[in-house]
């Protein structure tokens, strides 16, 4: 399996999708992890950074939305598989589908952001009619532009076997591997 990651700004500046190759020599690639910035049935809404900075207005993200949906992932042949990050009921979108996966012809037919329009249609589309930002996004928008420790910088402790019952017993949510 081979994986190309595509830089897709628009949701947000660091948005990424992932093309999934089954063999480094397929004339094709399987399918795509599109993350937020395509959905089935809609596209990453570029409004949700407008409070963190000045190039992050609504219309710039969509900007990059547009040039990112139209250059990097409609170039893909119809028959690629597309897995966003999720579906229905999240604030990310105004038109996600209940499906949870589809193909790049069906969302080339059938999602209103990707049908043939120009880039200022395509910013007034997307931007128009997004229900309200939630209230806690602005603070985690920011928190997740701040520098964080990377895992490695401060591993894990290691638990002895008799450790495990009790961190349990105390609610700690044990993850790890058998070796």
């Amino acid at each position: 399996m081979t994986l190309e990651i595509l830089a897709t700004p628009g949701h947000t500046p660091e948005s990424i999708c992932v093309v999934v190759w089954e063999h480094p020599d397929d004339p094709a690639p399987h399918g795509m992890l599109t993350g937020d910035t395509l959905f089935v049935g809609d596209v990453g809404r570029p409004d949700l950074l407008a409070s963190v900075g000045a190039d992050l207005s609504p219309e710039a993200l969509a900007r990059r939305l547009y040039r990112s949906l139209r250059d990097k992932l409609l170039v893909l042949p119809d028959a690629t598989k597309v897995y966003p990050a999720h579906g229905a009921g999240s604030a990310c979108g105004k038109a996600l589908s209940t499906e949870t996966t589809s193909t790049i012809g069906e969302q080339r037919r059938a999602n209103y952001a990707l049908q043939d329009m120009g880039e200022d249609a395509f910013v007034a589309v997307v931007t128009e009619g997004q229900p309200a930002r939630p209230r806690y996004f602005a603070s985690d928008a920011r928190a997740n532009r701040e520098p964080h420790a990377l895992l490695d910088e401060h591993p894990l402790a290691r638990l002895g076997l008799d450790d495990v019952p009790a961190r349990r017993e105390a609610g700690a949510a044990l993850i790890g591997r058998l070796s």
